[in-house]
C-alpha cells in the first residue's frame, strides 16, 4: 500500500516498529481525520520509510517507547542549501482549525527528536507543534550547525543567552535556535541584530523567547522570525512598551503568532489590551440609535440586541470599525423584525465578524448603487438572478451584492465574467449568499476577486445539479483568510437540492426583496447561524 485515505490510529498494541506500513508514502485524512501511534508500550520507531507526506488535520506520536521517528525520506532546507521538504504535514481545505497540530510525547527517556525533524515541522506556516515533551539529538556540530556563538554559524542547538558583553554581529547569520533565546541586561533598542532569525524552536514547555531588562528597547518586533514554539515574554524594558496595542499587534502581525502567546511583565497582551465592549440590549423603547455624527467605533464586541421596537441604527457618517486582534463581534440580534440596515452600514462591517438578523433598508440608487446591472454600476441589491439569457458584460463592474446571487440554467464554465466581485452579504433568514443552480459545463467554481460570503444560513454557498466532478478547493482557499469558510459552508448537490430545478424563476437580472420561497420549502432544519 503506498497511499491511504481516511484515518489511521495505531493504539495500545504490542507491535515494536511501524513497518508494516513500510511501503506507504501518503496519507491523506477525512476532513477532520488524524494519523496516531497512541499508547503502544512497545513501540521503538514509527519505521514509516518511505512516507514522505501527510495531510491530517493531526499527527500524534503519544505515549509510547520510541528511541527514534524513523522517517529517512524527510527531506528538509538544509543548513548548506535551499532544498524545499518533500514530506509536509498540511491542513486540507475546510478544516475547523487554520492550523494543523502536532503531538509528540515520548515515555522512553532513549528518544529524541533530530533538528531536520523539526525544521520540517516548523517550514510549514499551517502547522502548530502543540506538545514536543522530547529532547534534541545532539546533532553534528559544523561551521554552520554551532554550539557557541560564532561568525557564519546558522543553526544553533542548546539555549542562547545574549547579554551585556555579547558580541551582537556573530547572531547576523543565525536563522535557527534549537533552545530558548533570552536577551537580558543589554542596551539594544531593537532586534535588527538577528536579522537572518527565522525560527526558535524549543523542546521544552514555556517561553522560548525571554527579552527582559533592557531599559533602551523600543522596537520589539523582529526583522525575519516567523515562527516560535511556546511564547514571547517582555519582562522589566522600556516604558514605552506599555503602548501595547501598537507593539503587539505588530509583532503578532509579523509573526502569525496569537497576541495570547506574547507576555508583558507577566501579563498576556491580550489582557493589556483594552478589550471594550459596547452594548445597547433589551432597550424596550429604542426606536433607533441616532449617532449622526459617529465616524469610528474601536471596540472587541459591538452588540445590538434585544432591542424589540429598534427600527434603525442611524448612523450615517460611520467609515470605520477598528478592532483588536481577537474577539472580532457585531452583533445585530433579536431586535424589531422590522429592523432595517442600509448598504452603506453593511459595507463597514463586511470586513469583520458577525451575526446579523435585518433586513436591508429601501436603498436609494445612484451611478454606483443599482437595482439592475448596468455599465459602471459597482453595487447590487437585491435577489440577482442570472440567466442562459443574461448580459454577462454587465456584471465585470460589480464589487458587491446586497443580497442572494443566483446562477441559473447557463452554460458557464467559469466565474471569470465576475472579474469584480468582492462581498456578498445575504440577510433575509433562509437566504443563501451564493446559488447556482443547472449549470453543468461548470468546471472552476473559484472566483477571481471574492473574499467574504455572509448568509443566515448553514450552507453559504450552494451547488444543485452541477458537474459532480467540480472541485471546491480553490474557492476554499481563496475565502479562507476572510471568512474561515467550514467544510459545510459550500455544499454540492447536496440532498438538499431537491425541488431547486424545477422552480420557475423570472428572466430578469434582478428582483430586489422577493424571497426565496423555494429555498423555505427545501431548508427546514432548524435556524442556526455558522462562521
Amino acid at each position: 500500500m503506498k497511499r491511504f485515505l481516511g484515518r489511521v490510529s495505531i493504539e495500545k498494541t504490542n507491535y515494536t516498529s511501524g513497518k508494516f506500513l513500510a511501503g506507504l508514502e501518503s496519507i491523506e485524512c477525512d476532513d477532520r481525520g488524524s494519523f496516531s501511534f497512541f499508547n503502544n508500550e512497545h513501540l521503538k520507531e514509527l519505521g514509516l520509510i518511505n512516507l514522505t507526506s501527510i495531510a491530517c488535520y493531526d499527527f500524534s506520536i503519544l505515549y509510547n517507547s520510541m528511541n527514534t521517528l524513523n522517517l529517512p525520506k524527510l527531506k528538509v532546507k538544509s543548513l548548506n542549501s535551499v532544498s524545499i521538504p518533500s514530506f509536509q504535514i498540511i491542513k486540507k481545505p475546510g478544516y475547523r482549525s487554520k492550523d494543523a497540530n502536532i503531538w509528540l510525547s515520548e515515555d522512553s527517556s532513549e528518544f529524541c527528536l533530530k533538528t531536520e525533524e523539526m525544521d520540517i515541522f516548523m517550514e510549514n506556516i499551517d502547522v502548530n507543534v502543540a506538545t514536543a515533551d522530547v529532547k534534541y539529538c545532539q546533532p553534528l556540530l559544523t561551521d554552520k550547525m554551532c554550539k557557541e556563538t560564532k561568525e557564519g554559524c546558522i543553526g544553533m542547538i542548546g539555549n542562547v543567552e545574549i547579554g551585556p558583553d555579547t558580541d551582537l554581529n556573530a547572531f547576523k547569520t543565525v536563522e535557527r535556535i534549537y533552545g530558548n533565546l533570552v536577551i537580558n541586561g543589554t542596551e539594544i533598542r531593537d532586534l535588527g541584530f538577528l536579522k537572518s532569525l527565522e525560527y526558535v524552536t524549543d523542546v521544552d514547555p514555556g517561553g522560548p523567547i525571554i527579552i527582559e531588562n533592557n531599559p533602551n528597547l523600543v522596537n520589539i518586533t523582529f526583522p525575519k522570525l516567523k515562527k516560535i514554539r511556546g511564547e514571547i515574554h517582555f519582562n522589566d524594558n522600556n516604558e514605552v512598551l506599555a503602548s501595547l496595542p501598537k507593539y503587539c499587534k505588530a509583532l503578532s502581525k509579523s509573526m502569525n503568532i496569537d497576541v495570547g502567546k506574547i507576555l508583558v511583565d507577566g501579563m498576556g497582551c491580550d489582557d493589556n489590551l483594552d478589550f471594550g465592549v459596547v452594548t445597547w440590549e433589551q432597550n424596550s423603547q429604542l426606536l433607533e440609535l441616532g449617532f449622526l455624527n459617529l465616524t469610528s467605533i474601536s471596540c472587541a464586541m459591538v452588540d445590538i440586541s434585544a432591542n424589540v421596537n429598534l427600527k434603525r441604527l442611524n448612523m450615517p457618517n460611520l467609515k470605520t470599525m477598528l478592532y483588536p486582534p481577537v474577539m472580532n463581534y457585531f452583533m445585530l440580534l433579536d431586535n424589531s423584525p422590522n429592523l432595517c440596515v442600509t448598504t452603506d452600514e453593511m459595507a463597514v462591517t463586511f470586513d469583520i465578524y458577525d451575526h446579523f438578523t435585518a433586513k436591508y433598508c429601501e436603498p436609494v440608487f445612484n451611478d454606483k448603487l443599482c437595482k439592475e446591472p448596468r455599465n459602471g454600476c459597482t453595487e447590487l441589491i437585491g435577489e440577482v438572478e442570472i440567466g442562459p439569457n443574461t448580459d454577462l458584460e454587465a456584471f465585470k463592474t460589480i464589487e458587491r451584492i446586497y443580497g442572494t446571487l443566483i446562477i441559473r440554467g447557463t452554460d458557464i464554465e467559469d466565474f471569470e465574467f465576475l472579474e469584480s466581485l468582492q462581498y456578498v452579504a445575504a440577510l433575509e433568514a433562509w437566504d443563501h449568499a451564493i446559488l447556482v443552480i443547472d449549470t453543468p459545463n461548470l468546471i472552476n467554481v473559484t472566483f477571481p476577486k471574492l473574499q467574504k460570503v455572509r448568509a443566515e444560513i448553514k450552507d453559504f454557498i450552494k451547488f444543485c445539479y452541477v458537474n459532480e466532478t467540480i472541485s471546491l478547493e480553490g474557492l476554499y482557499n481563496e475565502l479562507e483568510d476572510y471568512t474561515e469558510m467550514e467544510y459545510y459552508n459550500i455544499t454540492v448537490n447536496s440532498d438538499r437540492c431537491s425541488g431547486y430545478r424545477n422552480v420557475s424563476s423570472e428572466d430578469s437580472s434582478t428582483r430586489y426583496s422577493i424571497p426565496l420561497i423555494i429555498m423555505i420549502i427545501a431548508l427546514s432544519y432548524e435556524f442556526i447561524i455558522y462562521y
